[in-house]
Order: C-alpha cells, then structure tokens, then sequence
C-alpha cells in the first residue's frame, strides 16, 4: 500500500522538474537569440563589443563546487579540466560546443578544483600525455593534506616554541 502523501509529493516534485527545465529551454533559446542578435549588429557596427548575458545555470559559489564533485565521484577514473568541464555543462544542460562558453566555464571549473584541492577533497596528477588530471581525494590522502587547522598548529607551535 502506497502513501497518498508521499505520492503527491513525488507528483509535485516531478511538476517542479517539468517547470524548471522549461525555464532552462526559455534562457537557452533566449541566449541564443542575444548572440545572433549580437552577430547582426557586429555585420552592420564592426566595433561593436558585445557583452554576455549575466546567466549563471548552475548559481554560484557551492552548486558548481558540489556538481563537480558528484561527477568526479561517479567518473570512473581521474578526469582532466577539459573533459570534467564538458560533463559538467552537459549534465546542467549548457552548450558544450561553444568554445568561448567552455573556455569560460573552465576557469570556473579550474578555481572550484584549486579550492577543493586546497582543502583535500580532490587530488591532482600527471595522466597521459602529461595532461594534469582530477579525482576525489582518498583519504589516506586527505589525511596527510595540509588542512588549515594543520597549518594553524603549525604555525603556531613555530611562533611558541
């Protein structure tokens, strides 16, 4: 026996779903317009210098952060920035064959990866062809990573001998 609560929360939750990936397409076609748009004027006012639109998908500060996390947890083997940035635009539903777009998103993906790798969550490595590839710290790993509490003690142990 099913709960009727439980049911229509399930229900609801899927509307929200159904309207949130509305609103994507809509910002996505809307985008899209702008830069044709921006295109036209560029034919008739070669000078002119378009500016994005202030659209961030996946919001900001933690969301990307926690996105690329799950995708590094998931993935199979340590990934580099290049292909962890095209699973994470294609997972939130952005246009990963826009190379301005990428590049972007890459320095986003970059900053969110140095971070993480500050405080232990992700390690970095030499892969193939000397491409520098990212994976989920293992907790050996972690353990000996220096925190900023190892630091703090650290540093202070030095400064009071």
């Amino acid at each position: 026996m099913t709960d009727p609560v439980l049911d229509d929360l399930h229900r609801r939750r899927d509307q929200l779903v159904v309207e949130v990936r509305r609103a994507e397409a809509i910002i996505q076609r809307t985008v899209s317009d702008i830069e044709s748009l921006d295109n036209a004027i560029r034919l008739f006012d070669p000078s002119h210098r378009a500016v994005s639109p202030a659209v961030n998908p996946i919001g900001a500060g933690n969301r990307i952060t926690r996105t690329i996390l799950t995708i590094l947890r998931k993935a199979p083997e340590p990934m580099t920035l290049r292909t962890l940035t095209v699973v994470l635009m294609e997972t939130v539903g952005l246009n990963h064959r826009d190379r301005k777009r990428v590049k972007r998103m890459m320095e986003q993906v970059r900053t969110a990866l140095a971070r993480q790798n500050l405080n232990g969550t992700v390690g970095k490595e030499m892969g193939a062809n000397r491409a520098m590839v990212w994976q989920i710290a293992s907790k050996h790993e972690s353990a000996h990573h220096p925190s900023v509490e190892n630091l703090y003690t650290l540093l202070s142990c030095r400064i009071h001998p």
